[in-house]
């Protein structure tokens, strides 16, 4: 039989199969980490090149350069991890050009565990912060999620302390004391 036959090879008829097929493929999963973590090593250079490096040294603040660099990291783990879920057989994605609801999620605590991953609980506070950096940190100034615009109002008035919906934890290691003075990681 030809290699390049067969129902894994043809082309799909819509986006919708186009969508599924890769979805469902740990490969491409895998391929999408390795090119988001390329990206990411890429703004984290140009960010310590322009003094990025400097600043979260001198200040604990970090660059606009310094976030996108958390989000892209972020989500070469979530797309590795997915690429773990899909190769356990799991099926990541629909006929409808969706990906199933459960796996369907940026929260990276949460996709470790599905891909049967254990972390440390000083690994699990790095997932959400990185889930936070790609939610919004890494994106926007501001967030529009109720948790967090809580959270950003809160700091922004010195009201931090005491709440509940708010984890005070200090920032993941290679981001310097900036998250924990600049938001804090809404509970998972």
């Amino acid at each position: 039989m030809d290699m390049n036959q067969g129902p894994l090879n043809s082309p799909p008829k819509s986006y919708a199969e186009l969508f599924e097929k890769t979805a469902n493929d740990a490969v491409a999963w895998l391929d999408s980490a390795e090119g988001l973590a390329a990206a990411a090593e890429a703004v984290k250079r140009d960010d310590d090149n322009t003094g990025g490096a400097r600043v979260l040294a001198d200040t604990g603040t970090l660059t606009r350069k310094r976030g996108v660099y958390a989000m892209l990291l972020g989500y070469a783990i979530e797309c590795a991890l997915k690429g773990l879920l899909a190769k356990a057989g799991n099926k990541l994605g629909t006929s409808t050009g969706t990906l199933e609801p459960r796996f369907k999620t940026h929260k990276l605590a949460d996709v470790a565990n599905a891909a049967g991953v254990s972390v440390s609980a000083a690994e699990k506070e790095t997932l959400t912060w990185l889930w936070c950096y790609i939610e919004y940190m890494g994106r926007y100034d501001e967030s529009t999620r109720p948790d967090f615009v809580k959270a950003d109002a809160m700091l922004k008035i010195g009201l931090i302390d005491g709440l509940t919906e708010i984890q005070d934890v200090p920032s993941p290691p290679g981001f310097g004391a900036a998250g924990a003075r600049r938001r804090r990681a809404p509970q998972t």
